[in-house]
């Protein structure tokens, strides 16, 4: 009898087209970290369960998301539910030469509810400025993830919502509110539930209907970045908000516009001040999101290192768009075949191949219908066709795949243009 053999629920194969560009992009958003110094680390998936229980690593829903396991030895590990405690796990046992920029592109790991949208195991790609408090380390991050996203190739037209949480438990603070943290995972939840599913849970937490009422009226003010920043000094004092006037007035100069809003929570209990989500205006969908997070480390060792990062995720964004623009590779790849078997596709796919140009060639001899469309599946830019007609002339015909011109030319004269 067959066995049925099936993936486990709620993970996910890339191949073909998503395969490609899921590494294009991790491609470019590497370049985009390198070229703001941040350097590269890889950490465990494994790590000890106590090290993602502490109460200051994740909150209560990320708790009952851990998948968690027992080595031969009965000792607890757990999957990381993220790349950010790792990284606080790491800073706390290293000495490290600060201000710390690092980055990473990893699989992380969470056994929740499994949706079309939301797996158990997905890729985020983090960047974090460790032992800097200095605003300008946050105004990096955002303009950071702005620039990626806004990169030709990707062409996303992001949007940064940003808001701070020290303003959430100010108006937790005024409203006299005691179970903060868990009020605070309720309005995080604004953008997925709407505002009746974010009231129910308030009530549910015996919330009082003032109270509701006062956080709905401070959540949802409306206006200018000025204006918002003006109506929320009135209502909860002005220190709150320096730090987000600084930091809009650094991405002003930079020509980087972002939003104030104080309905953005983020449900991490690490975050200790400014918070920010990146969206796209083209996809309607999140992108990014991160935060300054200075007491996370000191949980761990003691020793106080502030800390402010953001996390792209890339599955998602794999999902969500389609990418037509960067999954065509800026690399020249050719795709050879020929019409008829003729043997001489081998011996030009070498001749590229020993000229750095990267090729591959059709094993079966079919049809031209049948390789543009193989072609065309795995993105190759262009597609070297050999006909009798041609070789006798000294030509081979290549073909653009993206603008479907076509021209003849001998094969030295196309490695010259593929290498140029």
């Amino acid at each position: 009898m067959k066995e049925n053999i099936m993936k486990a629920k709620g993970v996910k194969d890339y191949d073909g087209r998503e395969a490609r560009v899921l590494e294009k992009l991790r491609e470019i958003i590497r370049q985009y970290y390198e070229l703001y110094g941040f350097v590269p680390l890889d950490n465990p998936i494994l790590e000890r369960y106590e090290t993602l229980g502490k109460k200051y690593s994740g909150g209560e829903e990320i708790l009952e998301e851990i998948f968690s396991l027992r080595d031969r030895g009965n000792r607890k590990l757990a999957l990381r539910f993220d790349l950010t405690v790792p990284l606080a796990r790491y800073a706390s046992e290293k000495k490290l030469r600060l201000p710390y920029k690092r980055y990473q592109i990893s699989k992380v790991f969470r056994d929740g509810p499994v949706k079309k949208e939301r797996l158990r195991e997905f890729y985020q790609a983090d960047a974090d400025i460790l032992g800097s408090e200095e605003r300008e380390s946050d105004a990096e991050i955002l303009e950071l993830f702005y620039m990626v996203f806004e990169d030709r190739r990707i062409g996303l037209k992001p949007e940064i919502k940003v808001n701070d949480r020290r303003i959430l438990d100010k108006l937790m603070e005024k409203t006299e509110i005691k179970n903060r943290e868990s009020i605070i995972l309720t309005i995080d939840k604004l953008e997925k539930v709407g505002w009746s599913g974010v009231e129910n849970e308030l009530a549910e937490k015996r919330v009082n209907r003032k109270k509701i009422r006062e956080i709905k009226d401070f959540i949802y003010i409306k206006g200018t970045n000025k204006e918002k920043l003006e109506k929320g000094e009135k209502l909860l004092g002005k220190e709150v908000f320096e730090d987000l006037r600084y930091i809009e007035n650094i991405l002003k100069k930079r020509n980087i516009e972002i939003k104030i809003d104080f309905s953005l929570a983020r449900g991490l209990n690490y975050y200790t001040s400014t918070i920010f989500e990146v969206y796209s205006k083209v996809s309607k969908s999140s992108l990014a999101a991160g935060g300054r997070y200075d007491s996370l480390i000191e949980s761990f060792s003691g020793k106080r290192i502030p800390a402010v990062g953001g996390s792209i995720g890339l599955t998602a964004l794999v999902q969500s768009y389609k990418f037509p623009d960067i999954f065509r590779d800026d690399k020249k790849k050719v795709y050879v075949f020929s019409i008829g078997d003729l043997k001489e596709r081998f011996l030009v796919t070498e001749k590229l191949r020993n000229s750095g140009i990267i090729s591959d060639v059709d094993f079966k001899a079919r049809g031209i219908t049948k390789n543009l469309q193989y072609a065309d599946y795995y993105g190759y830019g262009f597609c070297l066709i050999i006909g009798k007609r041609e070789l006798k002339r000294g030509k081979l015909r290549l073909k653009d795949m993206k603008t479907g011109k076509e021209s003849d030319l001998s094969l030295e004269e196309i490695i010259k243009f593929l290498k140029a």
